[in-house]
């Protein structure tokens, strides 16, 4: 959506919605890792239209994780996660991009 000075203006979406339109298995949610503060970022980025590449925010959550403290469960669950998502070359790299933190 378009202001009249042609920039977008952030949409109106609760976390439920754009987790599902993003593709991201339920499981992100379910177990913690879609905190509302990634959520608000991923948000303000968001593009109309860029759900058709919902990869790359699902890829950004993967790489917002990598820059936070991370205990023995989170790595778990992220790569629980990296197993669970819709683009399995996707899930690879992320899984990749741990190993090498």
């Amino acid at each position: 959506m378009k202001t009249n000075k042609g920039d977008y203006m952030q949409p109106k979406f609760d976390k439920a919605y754009f987790v599902k339109m993003m593709r991201f298995p339920n499981e992100w949610v379910t177990w913690g890792m879609y905190p509302n503060e990634l959520f608000k970022i991923q948000l303000i980025d968001y593009e109309p239209g860029s759900e058709s590449a919902s990869e790359h925010y699902r890829y950004g959550a993967f790489q917002w994780w990598l820059h936070q403290k991370l205990t023995l469960d989170t790595i778990r669950k992220y790569v629980d996660l990296t197993h669970l998502d819709p683009d399995p070359l996707m899930g690879e790299s992320a899984r990749r991009d741990l190993e090498k933190r």
